[in-house]
């Protein structure tokens, strides 16, 4: 009784260690999941494109991209860093065609066109909706600078 108690608690332990060890699973983004391209211009065709997911629990999952004229989205995809990558094999990296930039991946995301100047400054809407409360809203701006868009750390706005 008492070895099989071991083999037990043994066997446990083991899923326990595979469990904490195995990979996250990506999101998967399908064409379906396109909410809104907008086009920035510039001399590559600079498009913005936002996609939101199904992330369970009442919860979508955003995405904001960046794409140049000649990138073709594929019918499915995972984000892993920056790169596109094949939902069966997340070490297969996708050929679009054209360059693509992952600028945020994560809360609800708008283009606040008011305060954007594309292509050269691009200012998003991050509306995070916590459970059971209202939704709270941060501005994050990117700039382009060479050939890629960078983020701006954000400004602490002082008496807030």
């Amino acid at each position: 009784m008492e070895h099989t108690a071991r083999n037990m608690s043994n066997a446990i332990g083991l899923v326990l260690l595979l469990a904490a060890t195995a990979a996250a699973d990506l999101d998967v983004w399908k064409q379906s999941d396109l909410q809104e391209v907008f086009p920035l211009g510039g001399s590559r065709g600079l498009r913005l494109v936002t996609m939101s997911t199904f992330a369970g629990w009442g919860r979508y999952s955003w995405l904001a991209l960046v794409a140049e004229r000649s990138a073709i989205l594929p019918d499915s995809f995972c984000v892993q860093g920056d790169a596109l990558v094949s939902p069966a094999d997340y070490s297969d990296t996708l050929d679009i065609g054209g360059r693509v930039q992952v600028l945020i991946q994560g809360p609800m995301v708008r283009l606040d066109t008011a305060l954007s100047q594309p292509p050269d400054t691009l200012v998003l809407q991050l509306v995070g909706h916590p459970f059971g409360v209202e939704a709270d809203s941060a501005a994050a701006t990117w700039i382009l600078d060479a050939g890629g868009y960078r983020r701006l750390p954000p400004r602490v706005v002082p008496g807030t």
